[in-house]
């Protein structure tokens, strides 16, 4: 996913690893941003809580998360699917 419109200046100094895709998540889900998701990042967003959700996120409810919320429940879905699946 291309995630040039949303800065991560902030996160490429936490000193974690991140890539791309949750480094502009974090900064998203953390600091918010003033230019909205593109739809294609929406539905990325919208796709990837529902593989790593594993039924856990209705795809109707996450349509209708602000930017911010969504970013957090990506997260969170990663977060579970790692805890749920012992890696």
């Amino acid at each position: 996913m291309n995630w040039s419109n949303i800065p991560n200046d902030r996160c490429a100094t936490c000193g974690h690893a991140c890539r791309e895709n949750e480094a502009a998540l974090r900064h998203l889900a953390y600091y918010g941003f003033a230019e909205p998701m593109t739809p294609e990042q929406r539905a990325w967003c919208i796709d990837e809580a529902d593989r790593a959700g594993e039924g856990t996120y209705r795809r109707e409810d996450l349509e209708k998360l602000s930017d911010q919320e969504l970013a957090k429940t990506v997260l969170q879905a990663w977060w579970d699917y790692v805890r749920s699946n012992c890696l």
